[in-house]
């Protein structure tokens, strides 16, 4: 099977492209900086997807949540009486 020449150096040049491609890829210091820009990149998005999930809380904002207090809910607790003497 024969291909056209301008195929052939097609193909070539692709090859030599993709072997340089590969050649980055497995230099340390461009994976340490791409590692870097990775993580930075990632938890900057993190810090803006806390911050859209984010819930301001105002006065009242726990009404329908909080359905119980017991009568007690200030008392001291016995289990830090040594601490509150």
């Amino acid at each position: 099977m024969n291909i056209p020449e301008s195929e052939y150096r097609q193909m070539n040049e692709t090859i030599r492209s993709l072997e340089k491609k590969v050649a980055i890829l497995q230099d340390r210091h461009f994976m340490e900086k791409l590692t870097w820009a990775y993580r930075l990149f990632c938890e900057k998005e993190n810090r803006v997807k806390a911050q859209k999930n984010a819930v301001t809380l105002k006065r009242g904002s726990g009404k329908s949540f909080i359905t119980y207090i017991a009568e007690d809910f200030d008392a001291p607790l016995d289990d830090f009486k040594e601490y509150m003497e």
